[in-house]
């Protein structure tokens, strides 16, 4: 465990920029109601839009994943603490 631990860290290292270039475009290009919508048809593959608004987690509240990607509160981690 310690020399895989050892090995990433030797990789991490040596990719550094690259990783968090890559991070900083993946973030940039995030299409959160895409993302959403594409969760809701893997969750329930045989409903239809319309049929999604009366089931009573989503019906609770607006939408708590726009709720909490939009809360200032729920900044961003710094890389070094992931």
């Amino acid at each position: 465990d310690i020399l895989a631990e050892m090995q990433f860290i030797k990789i991490y290292d040596e990719n550094e920029q690259l990783i968090l270039t890559h991070r900083a475009q993946f973030e940039a290009h995030v299409d959160i109601y895409k993302i959403i919508a594409a969760y809701k048809k893997i969750c329930h593959p045989n409903e239809n839009e319309e049929d999604l608004h009366i089931l009573p987690l989503l019906h609770q509240y607006e939408n708590p994943v726009i709720e909490f990607y939009n809360d200032p509160d729920t900044g961003m981690v710094p890389l070094q603490y992931l």
